[in-house]
């Protein structure tokens, strides 16, 4: 796993939160989210990550980072609004980042092998990290995807945007985007579509495997994103989920899928701040996670 690079899409400006919430600290030993992901990795045997951030965040992440940089080797990427396919106009007014595809796509400068990528303000849990960590070590030449039990991923109360993983079992096929599920009476219901779920079907959590090869995808499907209209760029969002649906509908690089029974916990809202900090406290006192994550540990050469 040393090998493999983390990605951490961290540049996310938190326009429902309130602020950068992939660097709220967290948990008893007051650590930001992704330190806990971090940990999970290293403990698997990961190594190499790359952090994907604002230009105005990086004083704040280099002094975040300080304490696994003594563990892992830690480099910071800046996703800058104006990497983008040559010939493309940027709409005038345009502030918020391009979205997850092209986060990840600004860190293609800096892994030169397999990658992960995972969401800076999301707890994706040891369970998952072990899944992924077989995935793999069985498949280490292919691309492949974590997939979460909807019923795993939806809070008690408030609505969320999910993906569905349409797949032949192995393979993901395609990812089908719900933007208001909710849970109702022991069910899941989108509340646009009206489309009831039990809360088995897996969804995808941003919890990706890579060759590198797979920049060739991005590339391709950023001209037809950035083709659109200014009136439509000026809101839309470059997101992962497309890079993976083109994956399977040009059918040139495919995208094996696994899931995963662990629970996963995230920041989208201010309140779920207090629902995170509460799960972890919990962890902490059942031993999954140390108080303080990179204390009595020692480095590896």
């Amino acid at each position: 796993m040393d090998k493999v690079a983390i990605v951490i899409l961290a540049a996310g400006i938190g326009s429902r939160y309130g602020g950068p919430k992939q660097m709220k600290k967290i948990g008893p030993g007051a650590h930001a989210i992704f330190e806990y992901s971090l940990r999970a990795a290293y403990d698997r045997g990961f190594r190499r990550v790359v952090c994907v951030i604002q230009r105005s965040q990086r004083e704040e992440m280099e002094e975040l980072l300080e304490k696994p940089r003594q563990f892992m080797e830690i480099h910071c990427v800046e996703q800058d609004p104006s990497n983008v396919p040559s010939g493309t106009k940027i709409p005038i007014g345009r502030k918020k980042p391009w979205g997850t595809a092209h986060a990840t796509y600004a860190a293609a400068h800096a892994v030169n092998g397999p990658f992960l990528v995972i969401n800076g303000d999301d707890l994706y849990g040891h369970q998952a990290w072990k899944d992924m960590e077989q995935l793999i070590g069985r498949f280490p030449k292919e691309n492949a995807t974590i997939a979460y039990r909807l019923r795993h991923t939806v809070p008690n109360a408030g609505a969320v945007s999910r993906g569905l993983c349409i797949s032949d079992g192995e393979y993901l096929e395609k990812i089908e985007e719900f933007f208001q599920i909710e849970q109702a009476h022991g069910k899941f219901i989108d509340g646009r579509s009206n489309r009831c779920f039990t809360g088995d079907e897996p969804v995808s959590m941003n919890f990706f495997y890579f060759q590198r090869e797979i920049f060739q995808i991005f590339r391709k499907n950023a001209a037809e994103f950035f083709n659109q209209s200014a009136e439509i760029l000026s809101l839309a969002e470059w997101m992962l989920p497309t890079v993976a649906n083109e994956c399977s509908r040009s059918g040139e690089i495919s995208m094996r899928i696994s899931i995963t029974n662990a629970s996963w916990m995230g920041i989208t809202n201010a309140s779920d701040a207090a629902l995170v900090d509460g799960h972890i406290d919990e962890l902490v006192r059942r031993g999954a996670y140390p108080k303080y994550l990179w204390e009595n540990i020692l480095p590896t050469p």
